[in-house]
């Protein structure tokens, strides 16, 4: 019998690897698919923005290497990975600058955006509400949550977001 339970337990831990490495990989796959699309046809439109994208790159992340809590560093080089089309990199690097700026809106902004082309719709929904925590008279963050409401189909969340625009408007001078 313990022959007959390990291997139903070296069963089990396969099976369960080989669905950890297709959702790790694949994923992988599809962000390195995408930066390959989006490079190539940066190189054939426009080269020298790839070249510039590519070299900022490389200085951001040795600018980083020498000042891990450099959070606009951090943004800059998210931007450009999203621009190349690597989002995976992208979101760390976003992911960095919002934990270290507390104060800017724009990684949570491009995060969000991020997240929403990936269709990973809470993680958008939750960059776009943080956004709004950290600032509660901006509309951006309502703004962004009533266009994701809109597009997932939530009418009584996109609602409830306008409404919440047109009083930040109304309180205003």
């Amino acid at each position: 019998m313990p022959n007959k339970k390990i291997t139903y337990i070296t069963l089990i831990v396969v099976v369960v690897g080989l669905i950890f490495s297709w959702f790790v990989y694949g994923k992988n796959s599809e962000n390195r698919a995408r930066m390959k699309a989006r490079q190539a046809d940066m190189a054939e439109h426009n080269p020298q923005l790839l070249e510039r994208l590519i070299s900022a790159n490389e200085k951001l992340e040795q600018i980083l290497k020498d000042n891990p809590k450099d959070a606009q560093s951090w943004f800059e080089l998210g931007s450009n990975k999203s621009s190349l089309g690597d989002y995976t990199g992208a979101i760390k690097a976003l992911k960095k600058n919002v934990e270290l700026d507390r104060i800017s809106l724009t990684g949570l902004n491009n995060l969000g955006l991020i997240y929403q082309e990936l269709k990973e719709y809470d993680k958008a929904e939750a960059a776009f509400i943080e956004m709004t925590k950290r600032e509660k008279d901006l509309t951006d963050g309502y703004l962004l949550l009533a266009d994701l409401y809109q597009l997932t189909g939530q009418k009584d969340k996109e609602t409830a977001a306008r409404q919440k625009i047109d009083e930040i408007i109304k309180a205003r001078p």
